[in-house]
């Protein structure tokens, strides 16, 4: 009959108890690493959402300094439609192609500084699918509600100066004019503006929450 030998000898223990923590060791560090690297994934991701918050708000910052540039031409275009009236009609010509280009250099100024400045957070999609396609939503919404707010204050202000530069009896006539048709503008897009950028701020910062440590 096969007899098994109880005996172990201290160093077969010694060499088991050391596997055994080099193993509970190698699993800890593991963890560690996991823990390390987890925490450095969110890190990134809630940078990414910052970046997009950054760029919502930034947007909404560009347009309403298009408005307040806008808002500059006013004078000089006022000065030049009220002129002789017996040149009304060439002055007032001349203030509209004033204002039109003044309008336009605006525009591109506008949106040639979000073009230098733009971090499209792509990395958003880490975060989730529906977080990056809201915000390139709300990009793409931007983007044609400045155009819209570009053309509707172009046709806006125009309109404001043919029908005040006839009647004027000062330049203030025409600038009061032009001021408050832009306001009327300013107005409806700012706000537009603003919820846009409310809504995709509430979104992104709900996902933060979801990252945070």
């Amino acid at each position: 009959m096969l007899e098994v030998d109880s005996k172990v000898s201290i160093g077969n223990i010694l060499t088991t108890f050391s596997i055994l923590f080099a193993l509970v060791t190698f699993l800890y560090n593991e963890d560690q690493k996991r823990q390390q690297t987890d925490r450095a994934y969110a890190a990134d991701i809630r940078e990414t959402i910052g970046r997009g918050l950054n760029e919502a708000a930034r947007l909404d910052s560009e347009l309403k300094l298009f408005f307040l540039t806008a808002e500059t031409l006013y004078v000089a275009t006022s000065a030049l439609a009220v002129g002789d009236q017996a040149s009304r009609e060439i002055d007032v010509v001349k203030a509209r192609d004033l204002l039109w280009s003044g309008l336009t250099t605006a525009r591109a100024d506008m949106e040639r500084r979000i073009i230098e400045a733009m971090a499209l957070p792509r990395g958003l999609a880490l975060s989730s699918a529906e977080a990056q396609s809201k915000f390139q939503a709300f990009t793409s919404f931007h983007e044609d509600l400045r155009h819209s707010a570009f053309q509707k204050l172009a046709q806006a202000t125009e309109l404001a100066l043919v029908e005040s530069a006839f009647i004027a009896t000062s330049t203030a006539d025409v600038g009061n004019a032009l001021r408050n048709s832009h306001n009327t503008v300013q107005e409806t897009f700012s706000d537009a503006s603003r919820q846009a950028q409310l809504e995709i701020d509430g979104f992104l910062s709900h996902e933060l929450t979801l990252w945070s440590d």
